[in-house]
């Protein structure tokens, strides 16, 4: 992914969850990488005009979504882009995983469907 896409180019591949730039230690206590690659997660910090990637090999930049609104802390993006969770504090990895297995495209990946 090049710079200056936006988020829709995750369309349908990724789930994205977006933090605000003084946040970014939660990345820390997000240690399940497995899980985290099952659930077809990527994190972007949310600074300036730019979303930048934080768990990706290679650097990944994005334009600063229109949405996003200073006092909301974390924003979750579903499969099909739209937004299924903003609060004005982070979630923890175990309430992020939680609620992701509850979503119905979730459900049918883990039954087998379009892994």
């Amino acid at each position: 992914m090049a710079n200056s896409q936006d988020i829709s180019a995750y369309r349908w591949k990724q789930r994205i969850v977006i933090i605000q730039e003084d946040e970014h230690e939660l990345m820390e206590a997000y240690r399940d990488s497995l899980g985290i690659k099952e659930r077809k997660l990527i994190f972007f910090e949310a600074g300036g005009d730019a979303l930048t990637a934080l768990n990706t090999s290679e650097p990944i930049q994005l334009k600063k979504p229109y949405f996003l609104e200073q006092k909301y802390r974390f924003y979750l993006i579903g499969l099909d882009g739209s937004i299924k969770v903003k609060k004005e504090s982070p979630l923890s990895q175990k309430e992020l995983f939680s609620l992701i297995d509850q979503m119905p495209m979730r459900i049918h990946e883990i039954k087998g469907g379009n892994e």
